[in-house]
């Protein structure tokens, strides 16, 4: 769940994104799709994967998520809660929501195991269940005789369980592209208006992202590199970034510098628990309005510095597409949680790219998500 920017170098844009679509998502079929025998790690899965069951005072042993684990809420719960529709938890309790058959339609119910006098045991799945019967719940692939051939585009598209004549599982076959970067994209999207415009030039724009306003005239998503205003993008980029600054600067100034998350941690000998209630009880967080994202780590104290990264960093993607080929800043996964990144050295390694661009190299910018 997360959108990041990609910079398309070069022709057919989205034909050099293409090698990189999560065919789980896109379901197209091709090339770059790939048969992958799962049979080893799903067998590992099997032999390792618990199940929570009650064992009921008659000896009966079910699931612990059967309905009859499921009561209604106190009213002094509800309260607490609030309505429990879906799934969820929190003050020692859980509840899921849906249609218990009652008559009663759909609502949240509390989940608990200590009802009808059953003890609650964890144990393997494999004593309780077939390797067939676990790979139809997890997976749910459609089987397929040994011998006969798959249909990839029809009923095993996304993949398929071999079974033999003694209904065993001989082979679980996956389908998927094991590069895959994108599960769709849009061109300009959040980032609609990236490249600021030389005068007396033009290019082309994509559709803005949800709750993104329409580019402002004089921008573009796509056109010539030689046609982008890269002197205006660094100047709005310090701009902004010393305005975001100032507001930093005035809470650092009358709370006192904060420590940074990541010190904290380090004071704190990686005790979580007792870094997180020390680092949010520093009066500069505490008061802070910049996010989710430590600001030390953001911003620093050096106003100079930090305009001077931002500057540089104007025009910067988190990943580039070259020739087909993939670059990035690092890995990025869900709500936008990079882990291996670059750093400073993207900064450098794109700063080499831009510099071998020739002015009539067309260059697209795209609102990937993943």
């Amino acid at each position: 769940m997360s959108h990041f920017t990609v910079l398309v170098i070069g022709p057919e844009p989205e034909k050099q994104l293409q090698p990189y679509h999560e065919f789980a998502c896109t379901g197209t079929v091709d090339e770059y799709v790939l048969t992958i025998d799962r049979t080893a790690d799903v067998r590992k899965e099997y032999k390792e994967k618990t199940k929570r069951i009650v064992e009921l005072p008659g000896g009966e042993q079910v699931c612990a998520y059967d309905d009859r684990f499921y009561r209604e809420a106190t009213p002094e719960e509800k309260e607490k809660h609030g309505s429990l529709i879906g799934s969820g938890g929190g003050g020692g309790v859980s509840w899921s929501s849906r249609d218990w058959g009652d008559g009663r339609g759909y609502r949240g119910k509390i989940h608990d195991t200590s009802l009808h006098a059953g003890v609650e045991k964890t144990v393997p799945y494999c004593e309780r269940h077939t390797l067939r019967e676990y790979v139809q719940y997890a997976y749910e692939y459609a089987e397929i005789r040994s011998g006969l051939q798959p249909d990839i585009r029809g009923s095993h598209k996304y993949g398929w369980v071999e079974i033999d004549a003694d209904g065993e599982v001989v082979a679980v076959m996956g389908r998927d592209n094991p590069n895959h970067k994108w599960d769709w994209y849009l061109l300009g999207g959040r980032w609609t208006g990236f490249f600021p415009l030389k005068s007396h030039t033009s290019g082309s724009r994509g559709k803005p992202g949800l709750m993104t306003k329409h580019a402002p005239t004089g921008t573009a998503d796509q056109c010539l590199w030689g046609d982008v205003d890269v002197d205006k993008a660094r100047t709005k980029a310090e701009k902004e970034a010393r305005a975001a600054f100032g507001k930093w600067r005035l809470v650092f100034e009358e709370h006192g510098r904060p420590i940074s998350w990541s010190e904290a941690i380090d004071r704190h000998d990686k005790d979580y628990t007792a870094a997180r209630e020390f680092y949010r009880a520093q009066p500069a967080i505490k008061n802070r309005k910049h996010g989710m994202r430590c600001p030390v780590d953001v911003f620093g104290f050096d106003e100079a510095a930090y305009v001077a990264k931002r500057r540089d960093a104007a025009l910067s993607p988190f990943a580039v597409v070259r020739d087909g080929k993939w670059f990035a800043k690092g890995d990025m996964g869900w709500w936008a949680a990079v882990s291996n990144d670059k750093g400073a050295a993207w900064d450098v390694q794109l700063a080499e790219m831009f510099s071998t661009l020739g002015p009539d190299t067309m260059v697209s910018l795209y609102d990937c998500h993943t």
